[in-house]
């Protein structure tokens, strides 16, 4: 029995398109979670949607989120803007938000940034409302909160002003954003959140032991 170039040249042709398709697939599988991985270290699905749903004194212990004496809302030329206070040493301020989960994959968060950037404050804590068709119900504590794609979640934030310097009258300090912490496509990633045209405002922040 005589063997061919061609014998010999088929099963080698076939090897050798069989190892380039395998190499065009690894490269297409790679490609994608090199994609993945940008697209969960860049993306920032959450938002604010509704500006400041909320901003005054915290009642209750460190653990919970019982909403307490509100703030007053003042409109001006920038927006709207809720001062709170003067509040004494040991007293929590806090804040309410709608946050939106604007993207299609879910997002998990596990915790939030401080408050008041300089005002010394402890234990910023954020809560995440149990029943949202009644947003002011009740609050568990938000980490490990999941909010599926495209959909709204009300959050508070919450923390105790302790000791610091005295502050002259007509100080105040405003937050402007809320910063969170949270998991997407198995990425942890801290990005701040807008209030949007809002600002809660703390005066003469604290008074400390006054």
């Amino acid at each position: 029995m005589s063997v061919t170039v061609a014998d010999i040249a088929g099963p080698e042709t076939t090897r050798r398109r069989r190892r380039g398709w395998v190499g065009l697939l690894v490269g297409v599988v790679a490609a994608g979670m090199i994609a993945a991985a940008v697209y969960a270290t860049t993306y920032q699905p959450l938002a604010n949607t509704d500006g400041l749903f909320w901003a005054g004194s915290v009642a209750g212990p460190l653990t919970t989120f019982t909403l307490g004496p509100a703030g007053r809302s003042t409109p001006n030329v920038f927006g709207d803007e809720v001062r709170v206070g003067p509040l004494r040493h040991g007293t929590r301020f806090g804040l309410m938000i709608t946050l939106r989960n604007t993207g299609p994959v879910p997002v998990t968060i596990e915790g939030v940034g401080s408050l008041l950037g300089p005002i010394s404050v402890s234990d910023a804590r954020g809560f995440a409302a149990r029943d949202e068709t009644d947003p002011a119900s009740a609050f568990v504590p938000v980490a490990g909160i999941t909010i599926p794609g495209h959909s709204n979640r009300t959050v508070a934030v919450a923390a105790q002003l302790r000791d610091c310097p005295r502050s002259p009258p007509g100080t105040s300090t405003s937050v402007r954003e809320l910063r969170f912490t949270y998991r997407i496509l198995g990425v942890r990633r801290t990005a701040p959140v807008p209030l949007k045209y809002y600002a809660a405002t703390l005066l003469r922040p604290p008074t400390c032991r006054n």
